[in-house]
């Protein structure tokens, strides 16, 4: 097992320092626990293969990323091809073929950067980018960008943003959820129906 400063452990089978990288490595599954947070326990994250870059302050995990945690109660689950932890900036980089579900929330993009808060180490904010697909209930949504803001209980969809739900369909330079849905703010609005 080996811990992070700020928090992190890792647990794998083997684990190797290349000094003239200044790298500790491992090529088998690996489990990282993340710290807690105000909003629950840390992630559980396991993968395949683990890099840390000592002088930068990076961690990699190498492939096949599934982590989940709680969050104000509700499940939150990703995974992904590769995740890049930056102590330094408070980010995690989860890329390649990332699917997230958080309560009845549904995503896929190819990537997605979570921002955390640099006091208290909360996750703060997720910004999904690149054919990011939304699917809660009967909405389904896209967009080229879609921000999570954990803070505030608000969903922004940038880029070419539509929403489809049921027969109707919204169409906006930016939407945007509030309240868990419950409200709607629409710039430049379009909105059409199949009803007859």
């Amino acid at each position: 097992i080996t811990t992070t400063k700020n928090g992190y452990s890792f647990k794998t089978n083997d684990l190797y320092y290349v000094a003239d990288k200044r790298t500790l490595e491992s090529n088998s599954a690996v489990e990282m626990l993340g710290p807690r947070d105000n909003r629950g326990e840390g992630f559980v994250l396991n993968g395949i293969g683990y890099q840390i870059l000592i002088s930068q302050h990076v961690m990699n995990i190498l492939a096949h990323v599934e982590a989940k945690k709680m969050i104000d109660g509700k499940d939150f689950n990703i995974t992904s091809e590769k995740a890049e932890f930056y102590n330094q900036i408070n980010e995690a980089y989860f890329n390649g073929n990332t699917l997230m579900t958080y309560g009845n929330i549904k995503t896929s993009s190819p990537e997605a950067r979570f921002h955390y808060s640099v006091e208290q180490k909360n996750l703060e904010r997720i910004v999904l980018q690149n054919k990011v697909k939304l699917v809660e209930q009967d909405k389904i949504a896209t967009c080229k960008l879609l921000e999570i803001d954990l803070v505030n209980d608000k969903m922004t969809l940038k880029g070419s943003p539509k929403v489809q739900m049921g027969d109707d369909q919204i169409v906006g330079s930016e939407i945007v959820f509030l309240e868990g849905g419950k409200k709607v703010n629409i710039n430049n609005a379009t909105a059409t129906s199949t009803r007859n």
